[in-house]
């Protein structure tokens, strides 16, 4: 699931993860700085901490996560629904900032911390 080479379908979805976690969904906790190309981030947590790449190949690692035992068990079950009917259907229009947010930091720390 979301391997590169992604589908233009895939990457669209990927980008669109992207953007609103950018613009809505990781805002309370992370700093961040652009990198290029385009969609590629470094974050670092409000704490002192590492800088953490945030790229296409992270929001797929997180995708990923989120689809994984792991994510079933670690999300309540209407948002890991949610999230879940999103990704196998590719409708990023469904993944609000609560979900974008849960899919960064699956990427980014392999578990949610925050929220």
């Amino acid at each position: 699931m979301y391997q590169p080479p992604y589908t233009v379908e895939e990457r669209e979805f990927l980008q669109d993860v992207f953007d609103t976690a950018l613009n809505c969904g990781i805002r309370y906790w992370a700093k961040y700085q652009r990198k290029t190309p385009y969609h590629s981030l470094l974050v670092s947590r409000e704490d002192p901490g590492e800088l953490l790449t945030l790229d296409l190949k992270a929001i797929a690692r997180g995708v990923a996560w989120v689809m994984s035992p792991a994510g079933t068990k670690g999300l309540n079950s209407e948002l890991w629904g949610t999230i879940a009917h999103s990704i196998v259907a590719r409708e990023s229009y469904n993944i609000d900032a609560e979900g974008a947010d849960v899919i960064v930091q699956a990427a980014l720390f392999g578990e949610v911390i925050y929220g």
